[in-house]
Order: C-alpha cells, then structure tokens, then sequence
C-alpha cells in the first residue's frame, strides 16, 4: 500500500554538518595560503638589495663577523645573516677566516691579508 521502508530525503542534521565540514575545509585551506605568503616574504627579504647594502656597510667597519653578530645588529633571523654573509663573500667584500660546524668567521676583505700569514690556509666558498 503507501507503505516505505526508508527515508528518501536526508535529515537537516546531516545537510547541516557537510555544509560545516565544507566550511571548515575552505578556512583550513585559507589558513594554509596565508602561511605560505608569510613565508614567501622572509625570502624576498633576501632578494632585496637594501638589506644587503645595509649589511655590507654594517660590515665594513667591524673587526670580524659571525652570523650571530649581524642578525643581532640588524634585526635578522640567523638563516638570513647567513646567507647575507655568503653573498658578500662571493661579492668578495668579506674572506672566510674561520670555519667550525657551528660558526664562520669572517673577515673584511682589507684586512684580511694583515691576519693570514703567506702559505696559511684559509676556506673558500666552494669548501663550505
């Protein structure tokens, strides 16, 4: 007779908590993007030649640098100091004039050639 078994439409509740699912999914994907840009950000800091002359002018009037020492004066993470001070020394502004598994030294090029000795070895950026 006009007898069914079954539901055919699905209740509201189960409407209701795909819709909120969906949602939750597009906000986590939102969150997600928004890493990303912040991220992409510490990056073009480096592009940026500014940071870099600043840093070379930081530089020239030190004795010595260590990456600790630039991101302590100019405000930067250490990953940054680091690669500013590779990129002056292959600009040849700074020498390497020590290097341990935990810190590089080095040294503006000027006065590098007063503390090594002739003969003595020093690194080179292809070493490291």
């Amino acid at each position: 007779m006009g007898y069914e078994m079954g539901r055919v439409n699905k209740p509201l509740s189960a409407i209701e908590k795909r819709q909120m699912r969906q949602m939750l999914k597009e906000l986590r994907q939102r969150m997600i993007e928004e890493r990303k840009e912040k991220r992409g950000v510490t990056l073009r800091v480096v592009a940026e030649e500014d940071v870099v002359k600043n840093a070379e002018k930081v530089v020239r009037h030190m004795k010595f640098v260590t990456p600790n020492m630039l991101a302590d004066k100019m405000g930067i993470n250490m990953s940054l100091a680091k690669r500013i001070l590779r990129d002056l020394e292959t600009k040849g502004i700074l020498k390497l004039y020590a290097k341990n598994r935990r810190v590089q030294i080095y040294v503006p090029a000027e006065r590098f050639d007063k503390l090594v000795k002739p003969g003595a070895y020093s690194y080179t950026v292809e070493e490291m």
